[in-house]
C-alpha cells in the first residue's frame, strides 16, 4: 500500500506539471517531513512519470530514473534440496534418519555455494538492467543506514565496506561506493 500512494503521489505531482526535479525535491521534503500516505487513490494513467519493477522495465528507457534500493529485498535464503546445473547436472541434498539436512556434507556445501554465486550473478545482473534504464539521469534512493541505541541517543551505524568483500554479497549500496 505504501508503494502504490508512493505511486499515486508521483502521478499527482506529475500531473500538476511538476517536472523531474520538482517532484524529487517534493519527495525529498514529504520524507523529511516523516509524511505517510493514508489514503491510497485510485490509480491514474494520465501523469508524465512511470512507476515499473525493474523486471518490467528492461528493453525500455527513460529520461530520467529514480532507482529505489530496500534494505530487506527478497533474496532467496533458503538452499534448495534439488539442485540444478546445465554443465553440471543435478544433486540432491541429504537428509539424515530424522528428516533433517545434513549441513556437514562437503558436496552439498560446494552445490550452495555455487547457487548463492548464481543468485548473487542473477542479482548483478538486474541491478545493471536498472542502472541502465536512464538515458540522462539516474538517481539512486538508498534507505537510512540502521540505527543502534546508545543510551537515549540513537547513533547511525556506518558499515564500513571493504572493496575485495563489497561485490561478494548482494548489496546494491556497496556495490556502488566500491566503483
Amino acid at each position: 500500500a505504501q508503494l502504490l500512494g508512493l505511486w499515486h503521489r508521483v502521478e499527482e505531482l506529475s500531473r500538476k506539471g511538476m517536472d523531474f526535479h520538482s517532484v524529487v525535491r517534493q519527495l525529498s521534503y514529504l520524507l523529511d517531513e516523516r509524511r505517510r500516505e493514508r489514503d491510497v487513490p485510485p490509480p491514474h494513467s494520465t501523469g508524465q512519470l512511470s512507476v515499473l519493477t525493474i523486471h518490467s522495465a528492461k528493453g525500455l528507457e527513460f529520461p530520467h530514473v529514480i532507482l529505489i534500493d530496500f534494505i530487506g529485498k527478497a533474496s532467496p535464503q533458503n538452499m534448495p534440496l534439488l539442485f540444478w546445473d546445465r554443465e553440471r547436472g543435478v544433486y540432491l541434498g541429504q537428509r539424515d534418519e530424522s528428516g533433517a539436512r545434513d549441513r556437514d556434507d562437503p558436496v552439498e556445501a560446494e552445490w550452495r555455494e555455487f547457487e548463492r554465486k548464481k543468485n548473487l550473478s542473477e542479482s548483478m545482473r538486474i541491478f545493471y538492467v536498472a542502472l541502465t534504464r536512464a538515458k540522462e539521469r539516474l538517481v539512486m534512493v538508498c534507505p537510512p543506514l540502521p540505527e543502534k541505541v546508545k543510551g537515549k541517543v540513537k547513533v547511525k551505524i556506518k558499515e564500513k565496506i571493504q572493496p575485495e568483500t563489497a561485490f561478494k554479497n548482494d548489496n546494491w549500496r556497496a556495490w556502488i561506493e566500491c566503483s
